[in-house]
């Protein structure tokens, strides 16, 4: 399978997991994340909570995708790894962008609780982008 096909497909997985990770900590309230509902007043107004999940993983997996053509083969070996650098890189930009932007609150500026959740699950993302392109892509290679 080609590289980027196979990071489109861990973007949908680990978008679906980010996600998840998200929202139950935010109904936990144990997080002030509020992906879905940042996401639906945003893009559609409230009330469409279905279609932002669908939206929202789909972007992830075009982001994804957009990663895998910047990082080589080489590089995702160790997935682990690299999938931790890529989920600190991706939280990092996400919460720039937020800070410049003014869209929402950057996560590092909504409580420990946010702060630390939000990380994590953008770690848990990175680490299933790459092990899924790392899997995937060596079973075009093998």
């Amino acid at each position: 399978m080609k590289k980027s096909t196979a990071a489109f497909i861990g973007g949908l997985i680990g978008g679906f997991i980010k996600l998840l990770i998200d929202q139950v900590t935010f109904g936990a309230h144990t997080s002030n994340v509020d992906t879905v509902g940042t996401f639906s007043g945003f893009l559609f107004g409230r009330g469409t909570d279905v279609l932002t999940w669908i939206v929202y993983i789909i972007g992830v997996g075009v982001i994804s995708l957009i990663i895998s053509l910047l990082v080589s083969t080489e590089f995702i070996k160790n997935y682990f790894y690299s999938g931790l650098i890529i989920g600190v890189t991706w939280w990092g930009v996400m919460n720039i962008i937020f800070s410049i932007s003014g869209i929402t609150t950057p996560t590092w500026s909504m409580g420990i609780g946010s702060f630390i959740i939000n990380l994590i699950s953008h770690l848990v993302l990175g680490i299933v982008l790459t092990q899924t392109i790392s899997t995937l892509h060596k079973m075009e290679v093998s």
